[in-house]
């Protein structure tokens, strides 16, 4: 009995140390506080029809993002994951833009095509294009759903 006696009592000191009770001070509230604090927006909303695929951090808070979709395909924005603004930096291309790389040395930006076989490789400030990679053909295109009659 005097051991579950204790083993509540210990739990208990427990309990109110790390929640910052009045009657046992603790530094604790103070290190949540500061963790509260959020240095970047939850959410960053892209454009209508922008199909986000392949995303890079570069240097400091900026980010690049690439479209997967019709409207944008290959379409690749560039921002800032503090303040959640964004601009075009490669406009739609017609070739997906599915993986990207930031190389902090160079301030290149290489970026997978996807189905299309093609890597192209992007100044990261100003968005023109460096060079161009086709690593394998394009792939076909992928066959449209027949039906069949059965339901």
């Amino acid at each position: 009995m005097r051991k579950h006696a204790f083993a509540v009592a210990l739990f208990i000191v427990v309990a109110y140390t790390v929640q910052g009770s009045p009657i046992l001070p603790s530094a604790a509230p103070a290190v949540r506080a500061a963790s509260d604090a959020a240095p970047f927006p939850d959410l960053i909303p892209l454009p209508a029809g922008f199909g986000p695929e392949g995303i890079a951090v570069g240097t400091g808070s900026t980010f690049y993002a690439g479209s997967l979709t019709a409207p944008t395909l290959g379409q690749i924005l560039v921002g800032n994951l503090r303040t959640g603004e964004f601009a075009q930096l490669v406009a739609p291309t017609g070739r997906p833009a599915v993986g990207l790389k930031y190389d902090a040395r160079s301030h290149l930006l290489f970026v997978a095509g996807g189905p299309s076989g093609r890597g192209t490789v992007y100044d990261a400030a100003s968005g023109e294009q460096v060079a161009s990679y086709q690593f394998q053909p394009p792939s076909p295109p992928a066959p449209s759903p027949q039906t069949t009659g059965i339901n």
